[in-house]
């Protein structure tokens, strides 16, 4: 899926994937596309998974020998603590996995907020969350720091889980990505799940936006994610001018039973590469954040103050795509 919902001939988000679309190479052209999309490409973080696959592959091999048997492994992870603090997190969901994952779900039947709860916010927190610079995956139970800050959205439906950024007080000041989850039953429906995507760029635009009105920072990286039944598909979104970037990066499997707990070893390096991306790109947050000092927002496009910032949902365009996914 490949779309364009520009603000003006100034502003607008793109979803760059693969080479772009048709419609993308006669707007932008075919060399620019190029050059963002390694633009893009360039902001997700390499990282050396070797040590941490092996450790992964000490704990769950034995689990697969032992024919999955929920005693045997959890007696084996609990006897192999790390020794390393980076791997606690990580050692500490495995442990409750084996103890709490049903042994085989054929049926995949489960809800949404089950799956969320159970399967998708316990791994990804391992990943995401970072206490140290006070980052924490939640559920969005209302509506988030820069929704507020949104002007001429009719929908008030934010997204379903949320990364923020908290002060030194605890108090949520900006998120730094978002999520959109679809179950098993309702994977096939297409709709659902394009405006699901389309909530994901929006949010992180606005966030973007709400990241630089409020700490003057604009070179903030943001992830997003889209759980479609156990597949997550991984997007960056950066501003580029005043251009905002969406890009597919990569996909994961989200595991729900015992026996694939082992699809995560074999996709530790992606998990890692996340998770090396996101404090990489949040890390001028972070500064702006530490230092306490908040600018006041502004509705006024930065990078000319005398246009008023274009808002992406009062766009012809925006509204004509929802209406035909």
């Amino acid at each position: 899926m490949s779309l364009i919902w520009p603000g003006s001939a100034r502003s607008g988000v793109i979803l760059l994937d693969r080479e772009g679309t048709e419609i993308q190479k006669l707007h932008f052209g075919e060399k620019t596309l190029v050059q963002m999309r390694e633009k893009a490409l360039a902001k997700w973080q390499d990282t050396e998974a070797m040590a941490c696959r092996n450790q992964m592959r000490a704990w769950l091999d034995p689990h697969e020998d032992h024919g999955y048997d929920r005693t045997k492994s959890l007696k084996h992870i609990s006897d192999s603590a790390p020794l390393d603090s980076k791997y606690q997190k990580l050692w500490i969901f495995l442990m409750a996995a084996v103890q709490e994952f049903p042994e085989c779900d054929s049926t995949k039947g489960y809800s949404e907020s089950t799956s969320i709860s159970s399967f998708i916010l316990p791994l990804c927190r391992v990943f995401m969350s970072m206490p140290s610079q006070r980052v924490y995956l939640n559920f969005v139970d209302s509506t988030t720091e820069s929704g507020r800050s949104r002007i001429g959205s009719k929908s008030r439906k934010e997204p379903d889980l949320a990364l923020e950024i908290k002060d030194g007080s605890n108090k949520t000041v900006c998120e730094g990505g978002f999520g959109e989850v679809t179950s098993h039953a309702q994977k096939g429906y297409r709709k659902k799940n394009a405006k699901d995507l389309v909530r994901i760029g929006l949010s992180l635009k606005d966030a973007l936006d709400f990241i630089g009105d409020s700490y003057g920072v604009h070179s903030a990286v943001l992830v997003g994610w889209q759980v479609i039944g156990q597949n997550m598909a991984i997007y960056l979104m950066f501003k580029c001018g005043n251009l905002y970037i969406l890009i597919h990066v990569r996909d994961v499997t989200i595991p729900d039973n015992l026996t694939e707990l082992g699809t995560i070893s074999t996709q530790i390096k992606v998990w890692n590469d996340l998770r090396a991306t996101i404090e990489q790109g949040l890390s001028p947050v972070f500064e702006a954040v530490a230092s306490g000092k908040r600018l006041v927002v502004s509705s006024v496009c930065p990078l000319d103050p005398t246009l008023p910032r274009i808002e992406t949902t009062r766009t012809p365009e925006f509204k004509t795509f929802l209406s035909r996914v």
